[in-house]
């Protein structure tokens, strides 16, 4: 059993204004060369606070989602079905695989959703590491875009994240990183 966590907090001018910190955790098996997640937690903390507790069922091909103090959610999953942290790593070892184009059903909050990944260019950009090459991945969905630079030195480990929706743009840089060094 694996576990990949993920942590976000707004930082400089911004953070002055609006103190936002987003913490995803998966523990995750790698199961016939596919991530398979058991667990996934969610908590934001800020002007909006949420907690999403999601645990997988592969028997029954279902998860389930607590958000808040609601009642549970209840739906159906394909195999090969992610969260929406772990599918971070995913995409880091796919693309480690050579693939370059993939499609990912992802188990959202309160339902399922499929996103395409496609490779757009690859680009070099100035990192926490200096100037890195970069494989730039996107994913769609309906007005949802995510733009991935994901460095193969880092074993695809995306250090720049940018996220477009209803007309607001997001972008997250790598700012520390433990654990993991620059591969040849």
């Amino acid at each position: 059993t694996y576990t990949y966590t993920s942590l976000s907090k707004t930082s400089g001018v911004v953070a002055f204004f609006a103190k936002e910190r987003l913490e995803e955790t998966t523990q995750f098996i790698i199961k016939n060369a596919q991530v398979q997640p058991l667990s996934y937690r969610y908590q934001r903390i800020g002007r909006k606070h949420q907690t999403v507790k999601q645990t997988f069922n592969w028997h029954q091909q279902t998860v389930t989602s607590l958000i808040d103090d609601n009642p549970p959610i209840l739906y159906e999953i394909p195999p090969k079905t992610l969260d929406l942290n772990v599918y971070q790593f995913s995409l880091m070892y796919d693309l480690a695989n050579g693939l370059r184009n993939m499609e990912y059903h992802l188990a959202e909050h309160k339902k399922l959703r499929s996103y395409p990944i496609r490779l757009i260019r690859n680009e070099t950009i100035d990192s926490l590491f200096g100037p890195i090459a970069t494989l730039v991945i996107e994913r769609t969905y309906k007005k949802l875009r995510t733009t991935l630079w994901a460095a193969p030195r880092l074993f695809y480990l995306p250090v720049r994240i940018k996220h477009e929706e209803k007309g607001d743009e997001y972008i997250a840089t790598l700012q520390r990183l433990t654990g993991l060094t620059l591969s040849n």
